[in-house]
């Protein structure tokens, strides 16, 4: 009896070991993994550098089983640009996990929400508004000149006492986008400006951010500590900055008014005034979040790298430094008109980005049964990309 029943387990044992290695046909190359675990265990603290290196064995597209799902790795530049531009269509979807939903509170925003067109309609949207508020445009320099003119003046005003300059860079450049979003600036100590970085800190932690991935690998770890701690600090602190953008909403819709629109709010707020269903109160509070959360902490971690180099490289900082005064003399005002003119900046610019990407890994997902680099990739698959490439 006992012979029979370590028989029949070891045979289910076997059959689901074959059943879990088995693979679709024409299914992209990538290293098996254990079992319910797949690959995870093998990441790494910085997936993007293994990828890379099991990329040199298995190619440019890697099939890497992650918990119990099959993602797709995009391993090279060529690769990249074909699922981005040409069949951005196919990868445009969000990764389908619990832990997602709960961030988007469903599918609101647009960072995370899922490919539709609805998504298309708020997309379109947020590019023509912020444009129309000179974000992503030459006049755009205006306001950036004086908000690092008033940075330099606080650290003037310091007297030479210690402060946290990571959290500086990380206001200004928050502030130069309350300019296209909430139509001004704030003073570094003012409320509103301290919650949004404070809580944007709050979602990107690294240790937080942890707790997400695994939850995202292993959705039924999501409410087993100490991931479940992570993950709830994370929706802990995007609803403290959606309570902060609700707060500056209920400003402009008492002061709104049609024939003046300052601001990307005001002509959401506009959009709503005019009966689109599409255009929601939830869905303006997300999207504002994603907004500020996609374009100031990429920004002011770049700059602070940058810093963090000089430092360590001051012979660096002198040859910069020099180009600079050649180009612009000791009081001229740099715009983009100069990068020809400043290679040795741009070299360093691009070293510090190359050394320090603003993104490691993004998450996305095929919206359709596709292919790519030759091989056959089902409907909703993750897809992982490296930026870096």
């Amino acid at each position: 009896m006992i012979v029979e029943a370590l028989m029949i387990f070891f045979m289910l044992v076997l059959y689901g070991t074959m059943v879990w290695y088995r693979r679709p046909p024409n299914s992209a190359p990538g290293p098996l993994g254990l079992p319910i675990f797949g690959n995870a265990f093998f990441l790494g603290k910085e997936p993007q550098k293994t990828f890379r290196d099991w990329g040199k064995k298995y190619g440019k597209v890697l099939n890497v089983r992650l918990g119990s799902s099959d993602c797709i790795v995009i391993n090279d530049y060529a690769t990249l640009h074909q699922a981005n531009v040409k069949r951005l269509a196919a990868f445009s979807g969000v990764t389908i996990c619990p832990i997602f939903t709960e961030f988007t509170s469903g599918n609101y925003g647009i960072a995370l929400a899922n490919y539709s067109p609805s998504w298309q309609t708020h997309r379109r949207h947020v590019v023509t508004t912020l444009r129309r508020f000179e974000v992503g445009k030459r006049s755009m320099e205006t306001k950036i000149f004086n908000e690092a003119s008033r940075l330099t003046d606080f650290l003037r005003s310091t007297n030479g006492q210690a402060v946290n300059i990571g959290e500086l860079l990380h206001k200004m450049t928050t502030n130069i986008l309350c300019h296209a979003i909430f139509g001004k600036r704030y003073e570094y100590e003012h409320p509103v400006l301290c919650s949004i970085v404070q809580t944007i800190n709050g979602i990107v932690d690294a240790e937080f951010g942890e707790a997400m991935q695994t939850a995202m690998l292993f959705p039924w770890l999501r409410y087993v500590p100490p991931v479940s701690k992570g993950c709830d600090e994370v929706l802990k602190s995007r609803q403290s900055m959606i309570e902060t953008i609700d707060e500056v909403v209920f400003e402009h819709e008492n002061s709104y008014d049609e024939d003046d629109m300052r601001d990307f709010i005001d002509c959401y707020l506009k959009e709503m005034k005019a009966g689109k269903d599409l255009f929601t109160r939830k869905q303006l509070l997300y999207e504002v979040s994603d907004l500020f959360l996609a374009g100031t902490d990429t920004t002011s971690n770049t700059l602070t790298w940058c810093l963090h180099a000089l430092l360590h490289y001051p012979e660096t900082q002198s040859k910069l430094r020099k180009e600079i005064f050649d180009v612009l003399g000791p009081t001229g005002k740099v715009n983009i008109s100069h990068e020809p003119k400043m290679p040795y900046v741009l070299a360093f610019i691009n070293e510090v980005l190359r050394f320090h990407p603003l993104l490691g890994l993004s998450y996305r997902s095929t919206t359709e049964d596709t292919e790519l680099g030759g091989y056959s990739i089902p409907k909703d698959t993750p897809v992982w990309q490296i930026p870096a490439v």
